[in-house]
C-alpha cells in the first residue's frame, strides 16, 4: 500500500471523527458545547453562532480536500511542506514560485490536517469536561501547526495554484487565524477573566489583531480569518464592541488592499 493511500485513509477517518465529535457535543450532549461556553463566558468569548459558521466552512473545505486527495498523485521531486517553510525564512535557496506551489500541497498537508482534526477532538473533550487549562496547550499546538502550514504554502495565487490547492489554503489559514482567538478565549476562560477587559487590554487587543493581519505571507484567507475573529468578538462582547470595531475597520482596509492590489489569497 502506497503512502498516499495511507494518508487518504487517515485524513478521511480524522475528518469523520471530528465531524462526529462536533455534532455530538453540539446537538446531542447535555450540556452542549454552547451551554458550557455560556456558563463560562469570558472577556474574549466570541459569539457561538460565528464559531458554528466557521466550522461549517471548515468541514465543507475538508470535504473537498478529501475528495481532491483521491484525485492527486505524488511526484518525487516536489519540495515538502517543511522545505517550503525553510525557503520562506531564507534558510535554503528558493526556486521559482511555480515549483513551490503545486497540487501536491494536498499530499504534504495531509499529516497536518489529520493531526489538527485529532487535536481539535481532544480540545473539545477537555472543554466539555471544563478542563480549560489542559485544553489550552492543545489548541495552541494546533494553531501553531496550521499557522506554519499556511506560512509554508504562502499566499494563494490562481496563476500558480491549482483548484486542488484551494481547500488546503482555506483550511490551514482560517484555522490558524480563528485558532488565535481560540487560544485567547481558552486562556481567559481558564483564568475566569470577566468582560469587559481594562482599557489597556482593549488597546492591546486592537494592536495585536491589526499586527496579526499584517503577516505578509498569509494574506488574504488569513486576513479574512482575523476579520472573522473581530466580528465574532464584536457580536459576543457588546460591552466593548466599540474598541473592536476600530480593529475591524483597519482589518477591512487590509483585506481590500490584499484582494485589489496584491491579488492573492
Amino acid at each position: 500500500m502506497s503512502s498516499i493511500s495511507v494518508w487518504r485513509g487517515i485524513v478521511s477517518l480524522s475528518f469523520l471523527l471530528n465531524v462526529a465529535c462536533q455534532l455530538y457535543y453540539g446537538l446531542f450532549a447535555t450540556p452542549s458545547i454552547k451551554q458550557v461556553a455560556d456558563a463560562h463566558h469570558s472577556a474574549f468569548s466570541p459569539n457561538p453562532y460565528f464559531i458554528t459558521a466557521f466550522f461549517i466552512v471548515q468541514f465543507i473545505a475538508q470535504y473537498f480536500f478529501v475528495i481532491g486527495l483521491f484525485a492527486v498523485t505524488t511526484t518525487p521531486d516536489e519540495p515538502t511542506l517543511s522545505e517550503r517553510f525553510f525557503r520562506f525564512v531564507r534558510l535554503t535557496p528558493a526556486s521559482s514560485k511555480s515549483t513551490l506551489v503545486t497540487r501536491t500541497n494536498q499530499i504534504y498537508y495531509s499529516p497536518a490536517l489529520a493531526l489538527g482534526n485529532l487535536l481539535h477532538v481532544v480540545w473539545t473533550v477537555l472543554w466539555m469536561q471544563e478542563q480549560f487549562w489542559s485544553a489550552l496547550p492543545i489548541i495552541t499546538i494546533n494553531t501553531l501547526l496550521q499557522f506554519f502550514a499556511g506560512v509554508a504554502f504562502g499566499p494563494f495565487d490562481p496563476r500558480f495554484n491549482s483548484e486542488y490547492d484551494f481547500p488546503a489554503h482555506v483550511i490551514s489559514k482560517l484555522a490558524a487565524g480563528v485558532g488565535c482567538l481560540g487560544i485567547i478565549d481558552t486562556a481567559t476562560t481558564a483564568a475566569g477573566y470577566a468582560s469587559p477587559p481594562s482599557a489597556a487590554i482593549q488597546v492591546l487587543t486592537v494592536f495585536l489583531f491589526v499586527k496579526l493581519a499584517l503577516i505578509p505571507e498569509l494574506n488574504g484567507f488569513w486576513l479574512c480569518s482575523i476579520l472573522f475573529d473581530l466580528l465574532a468578538l464584536c457580536a459576543g462582547q457588546p460591552g466593548w464592541s466599540s474598541s473592536l470595531a476600530l480593529a475591524v475597520v483597519f482589518t477591512v482596509v487590509e483585506v481590500c488592499m490584499a484582494i485589489l492590489l496584491i491579488g492573492v489569497m
